[in-house]
């Protein structure tokens, strides 16, 4: 009984592990698209949608510009 909770827990403990590994390398995938897909895409972003599909949102710049920033 006490091997199989082992397992179990080594299981988890892996499982767990390789879903962060893969969060990290798509984020850093995110990370490298961003800068081809989105600032530039919709520089204007005002009476447009700001950078679909990415967490991005329409700034106010000034002096009646707006811009799209992404995290």
């Amino acid at each position: 009984m006490k091997l199989q909770l082992i397992f179990i827990c080594v299981a988890l403990f892996i499982f767990v592990n390789a879903k962060q590994e893969s969060k990290e390398r798509s984020l850093e995938e995110f990370a490298s698209q961003e800068t081809e897909r989105c600032p530039g895409k919709y520089d204007n972003c005002r009476r447009s949608s700001c950078c679909k599909g990415l967490k991005c949102r329409c700034n106010y710049e000034g002096w009646f510009e707006y811009k799209c920033k992404c995290k």
